[in-house]
């Protein structure tokens, strides 16, 4: 009998580590930081956050000795709000763009998701899990293309955008004007 408790141990041991293996691989594929918030005891477990935000050291400085990031004082107050909301059971889940503000004057912009996982009787929160992502690059690919946009609409030159079939895909006020088609 403890052979064969001791062999279905030695079997979900080795479930778990592929299970947490797994969970790894598909973090690191999609550059995501795991977090587990403790609301009771406020301890908040972190998986990957140095990656995706530089956090989850024992304290806030990096091992260069440079301050780690935090929320950006202007959207403090936002975060907190749909935090808040979140845990007074308000939203399905939380999610939340914001901007880090690093040592060096420089921002990120991060995505943060997550959800209430446990509560108690009364509906109090207990404990939160989500993940964290840094969502500079894309907020920048969504600027520039938001400016060629802009560029494209003000030019005052018709401009014809088409397919590698002659097909017309858009085209500008000013061609419009010129053509004297809509």
């Amino acid at each position: 009998a403890y052979d064969g408790l001791e062999q279905r141990v030695a079997e979900r041991t080795a479930e778990l580590g592929e299970s947490e293996a797994r969970l790894t691989l598909a973090l690191e594929a999609s550059d995501l930081g795991l977090w587990d918030w403790d609301l009771q005891s406020n301890r908040v477990h972190h998986s990957r956050m140095q990656v995706v935000f530089g956090i989850g050291l024992e304290n806030r400085y990096g091992k260069d000795g440079s301050r780690l990031p935090d929320i950006h004082p202007d959207d403090l107050q936002r975060v907190r709000a749909t935090l808040i909301a979140h845990l007074k059971g308000e939203t399905e889940s939380f999610v939340i763009e914001y901007r880090a503000l690093c040592a060096d004057g420089s921002e990120l912009c991060l995505e943060d998701r997550g959800r209430v996982i446990q509560r108690d009787a009364n509906g109090r929160a207990l404990r939160m899990i989500g993940t964290r992502r840094d969502i500079s690059e894309l907020r920048s690919q969504a600027e520039q293309q938001r400016l060629a946009a802009t560029v494209f609409e003000a030019a005052s030159e018709g401009i014809v955008i088409m397919n590698d079939r002659y097909r017309v895909l858009a085209v500008n006020d000013a061609c419009c004007t010129l053509s004297g088609y809509s």
